[in-house]
């Protein structure tokens, strides 16, 4: 097959571990900027950012994987994802590469159950194991 035919997905870091998600599912990627908080009780809820004047929310992906809170660093970055003409943040620690994966497998049984409800399969990439996200659903539950 094609590497022109062959999906594109977009590395990112969160913690030490590895994810990606498919290039179309992405609207842009941008440094991190100041979050504008909102009253809310989602730990993962991290508050609104604004371009070209429209408010975007922006969730923590490690809040909602359950993991311990961000640090941002100058690698910190805001993905961008288009859903049903929305847009929705989503702060990562690190945007690494756009790859292309030729074998992605099931997800684990012994991936633990949150990480396993947002990912929709799994690859390995130089020794290194990324979970490939499925934004619908993370969007869906958050």
């Amino acid at each position: 097959m094609s590497i022109l035919l062959q999906e594109q997905y977009i590395e990112i870091v969160l913690g030490k571990a590895h994810y990606a998600l498919a290039t179309q599912e992405v609207d842009k990627i941008i440094k991190m900027q100041t979050i504008f908080d909102v009253p809310d009780d989602n730990s993962y809820l991290r508050g609104f950012i604004y371009i070209r004047d429209k408010a975007i929310p922006v969730i923590s992906l490690r809040g909602l994987f359950g993991m311990t809170d961000e640090v941002c660093t100058s690698a910190t970055r805001i993905i961008i994802h288009k859903y049903r003409r929305e847009s929705i943040g989503f702060i990562v620690d690190q945007v690494n590469k756009v790859s292309v994966y030729e074998d992605i497998q099931p997800v684990r049984d012994h991936v633990d159950s949150v990480k396993r409800a947002y990912c929709k399969g799994m690859t390995n990439r130089d020794g290194v194991l990324v979970g490939i996200l499925n934004m619908n659903e993370i969007v869906t539950q958050a």
